[in-house]
């Protein structure tokens, strides 16, 4: 069915063209996903992900389905294996931010150089993340001959090596003479304009930035404080490197580009460095939080503090997570401003795996199997990181005790496995679990729908992304959820087995043990509740509404001057 939307309409007709929006910032590919999303459904959406290349971060993750080992997680080499015909979409650049600030600048405005410097940035990815013995060799050439005074660069030789190239060429065609010569200086002249601005900014070019900027954005930061009585006071010398580092001359240009701009994490320091409120025509930007304010803003850090003021500035907060919505209120941010937005999240990519693989719920003759893909993380108390996986082991050894025997299968990842297999063997219940691997997306997709259900985390009070694919796969989920804020956030709790303490999860685990076919329904219920309330179509049209009020705020300022 086509993506209709009222407030997309609206805001097309105004503009005579599709909504152009800039996602900043890829944690986890939220961005990405976003932005994907978007796209299927008339906007134009491009994706900013500067000097950040984690293989979390990265289409191929998300989309590929690729063949091999792309080693290094943090520099992942996507150029040695085996994607299957997949290719990094042109409106979705990672680089250095100078060479992204350009790409972008000129794919927007539809300038030739784009092509151009799309393959530069493809040079600059090899070069940073291929693991071979020619690419070592290009990057010790490349040490050497660094020209010293650049802006944070991977590979700064390439420009200089390539003009000096093409200035050979252009003399040597010159004596060559003839038709010869006037067709290739034509061709190179070109080249070299499009070299000259790929190459890289020296560090020199940001300074005036630092002077532009900095006393503003330290007097903004102190405006905004939560506690007027004691205003933060951020440190100067970390405001002058997170300027230089996340500040470009370009920016400012790049960001005009678009009708919205929408920041993700602490990302949403760009635009608050560089002077954009919500009450601004010119400079409104809409925060998205993915567990950045749970604790971050309440820090008495310069992180902290420059993170605060920079969501109590954007025009609209998107929050995702059910948690934070206590944060936006003690960071006295008006509920009017306050988005509550489902996570970035293809629920129709899903259906179609589901549908196109074939697989059947597991038979009632084969052994009950849980899953449990959490990373493993429950010996040291992090409400915001850890998972308690300790309580589903306790919970195999309650069922064991009463002659139960299910199996869990369990993704060895974290930094408790260790810690994890020893609780195991200390219970005794080695025959109920197996360990498998870390899997890539597809994979763990195929496990999901092999097993009677999915156990994820016992300590958040918000659902996840493991959460979110079992329950659109049609799967139950056994997790702990604060209800009452999931019934709030959402408008009705999604309708998983809760859990909180081992015998909780015991309790559920018999549920599934007791109807192996789920002929009472659950998976099909928790599939109908992602589509009513956590579908692709009900993400966008969340986003399309915020970005609506936030265009008429821009026009209403225009309007005022």
């Amino acid at each position: 069915m086509p993506f209709i939307n009222d407030d997309l309409k609206a805001i097309e007709a105004k503009l005579g063209r599709p909504l152009r929006v800039l996602h900043i910032g890829n944690i986890a590919n939220n961005a990405y996903n976003n932005a994907r999303i978007q796209r299927q459904r008339g906007i134009d959406a491009y994706v900013l992900s500067f000097e950040y290349y984690h293989i979390m971060a990265t289409p191929e993750w998300e989309d590929a389905d690729f063949e091999g080992d792309v080693g290094d997680p943090f520099y992942p080499d996507w150029h040695g294996v085996n994607l299957n015909g997949f290719k990094r979409p042109k409106w979705f650049v990672a680089g250095p931010l100078d060479l992204s600030v350009r790409y972008l600048l000129a794919r927007v405005k539809r300038r030739r150089r784009a092509s151009f410097l799309w393959l530069v940035l493809k040079i600059e990815d090899w070069i940073l993340c291929r693991k071979s013995a020619r690419a070592d060799t290009v990057r010790e050439w490349l040490v050497r001959h660094c020209p010293p005074g650049q802006v944070r660069s991977y590979v700064p030789a390439y420009a200089a090596f390539a003009i000096a190239v093409a200035r050979y060429a252009k003399g040597l065609a010159a004596r060559i003479g003839g038709k010869f010569e006037e067709k290739v200086q034509t061709r190179l002249s070109r080249l070299l304009r499009h070299i000259t601005y790929a190459q890289p900014m020296e560090l020199k070019g940001r300074h005036h930035l630092i002077a532009k900027h900095l006393q503003p954005a330290i007097e903004a930061v102190k405006i905004a404080s939560i506690d007027s009585k004691n205003p933060n006071i951020i440190d100067e010398a970390f405001t002058k490197v997170r300027i230089c580092n996340w500040l470009h001359p370009f920016l400012p240009h790049l960001l005009n580009q678009f009708d919205i701009v929408q920041c993700y994490a602490t990302y949403t320091a760009i635009p608050f460095l560089l002077g954009r409120t919500a009450r601004s025509e010119k400079y409104c930007y809409a925060a998205y939080e993915h567990g950045t304010i749970r604790s971050l803003p309440f820090e008495a850090t310069d992180e902290g503090m420059l993170c605060a003021a920079s969501y109590k500035a954007a025009a609209r907060v998107f929050v995702t997570n059910t948690d934070n919505i206590v944060a936006t209120e003690k960071l006295k941010i008006k509920s009017s401003d306050v988005v509550l937005l489902p996570h970035a999240f293809d629920d129709e990519k899903l259906i179609r795996f589901a549908k196109t693989t074939g697989i059947s719920p597991p038979e009632s003759t084969a052994r009950i199997t849980f899953f449990t893909p959490a990373r493993q993380d429950w010996t040291k108390p992090n409400p915001g990181y850890a998972k308690n996986n300790d309580r589903i082991f306790h919970a195999l050894k309650i069922l064991k005790d009463e002659g139960a025997r299910p199996l869990l299968k369990a993704v060895a990842w974290g930094t408790d496995v260790e810690a994890s297999k020893s609780l195991i063997t200390n219970l005794g219940i080695q025959d109920m679990v197996e360990w498998v691997p870390a899997m890539k997306k597809k994979e763990l997709w195929r496990t999901y729908l092999e097993s009677h259900a999915v156990v994820d985390q016992f300590c958040s009070p918000a659902l996840g992304g493991v959460s979110f694919e079992t329950m659109v796969l049609g799967r139950r989920l056994i997790s702990h959820l604060d209800l009452d804020m999931n019934r709030r956030f959402f408008g009705e709790a999604p309708p998983i087995f809760y859990a909180g303490t081992a015998e909780d999860i015991a309790n559920a685990m018999r549920d599934v043990i007791a109807d192996p076919l789920d002929t009472a329904g659950r998976g099909d219920a928790a599939q109908r509740w992602m589509k009513e309330y956590h579908s692709a179509d009900r993400i966008t049209a969340l986003q399309a509404m915020a970005y609506r009020e936030m265009m008429d705020i821009k026009l209403a300022e225009s309007l005022g001057k």
